[in-house]
């Protein structure tokens, strides 16, 4: 079988070295498969890049942490097109971190052709699972109508919860739609609390933005903002639907 052929769910691999997952390929909302720690069962594939038959089962995991090892190249030829069959078949299985993945594949036409629609099921089918990437990537679908027909009330639900567990982008996202009016703030300065809670989780920017955005606010109420945002802890999700909850 050819690296190229369709690999069957029940693909058998061998175990034998670690691949170590590299940093992060850059995208719109991020890959499930660049927060993964390092691989417990690797899959091992020859010289050419197909995978060898061996002992052992894959499972959807091991299959999801497959497609990020030939995404990205970590101990097996770069692959997107095996990287996208391995994300397939992982998501089928029920894996949420590869439906993310594979939503992401399609969006931006990575290992195969571009398919907006499809893309929007499975962020959809992954959100509801609780992955933070895929809720924000569908927030983003859903305001721009992009495989998806446009709902600016189910994307601002996906983009609070995304942002609540501690999705950097989303936070930015969401702080910068209040400012901008888009998005209607459900407490005092809650543009500046996201922000400040974006910075927490990593965005790249500095506090003060939050004057330059509102300068009115006051000393005081800048530092109280700072501290809620200091104290806020993310809030990981399991399966759910949408919730009305405000963000902060």
């Amino acid at each position: 079988m050819s690296g190229h052929d369709l690999i069957h769910p029940v693909a058998a691999v061998v175990v034998a070295a670690a691949l170590m997952l590299a940093p992060p390929t850059a995208f719109a909302c991020g890959w499930w498969g660049d927060s993964v720690d390092d691989i417990e069962d690797p899959v091992v594939v020859s010289p050419d890049g197909a995978p060898v038959p061996g002992a052992i089962t894959a499972g959807p995991e091991q299959m999801a942490r497959q497609s990020a090892a030939y995404r990205q190249g970590n101990g097996v030829p770069r692959d997107l097109v095996l990287a996208r069959q391995w994300a397939q078949m992982a998501a089928e299985a029920g894996h949420a971190g590869a439906m993310t993945d594979l939503g992401q594949m399609m969006e931006a036409g990575l290992g195969g052709d571009g398919d907006q629609a499809a893309a929007a099921h499975w962020y959809g089918a992954a959100a509801r699972r609780g992955i933070a990437e895929a809720q924000h990537s569908l927030a983003v679908m859903l305001r721009e109508g992009r495989g998806v027909g446009p709902d600016p009330v189910a994307a601002e639900a996906w983009l609070r919860r995304s942002a609540r567990q501690g999705h950097f982008a989303a936070a930015s996202d969401l702080s910068g739609m209040i400012w901008a009016g888009l998005i209607v703030a459900r407490a005092p300065n809650e543009g500046c609390f996201w922000w400040l809670v974006a910075l927490g989780q990593g965005q790249q920017g500095v506090a003060e933005r939050c004057r330059q955005e509102q300068p009115t606010i006051s000393h005081e109420a800048f530092g109280a903002v700072q501290a809620r945002a200091a104290a806020w802890k993310p809030d990981r999700e399991g399966s759910g639907t949408i919730s009305p909850e405000g963000g902060s």
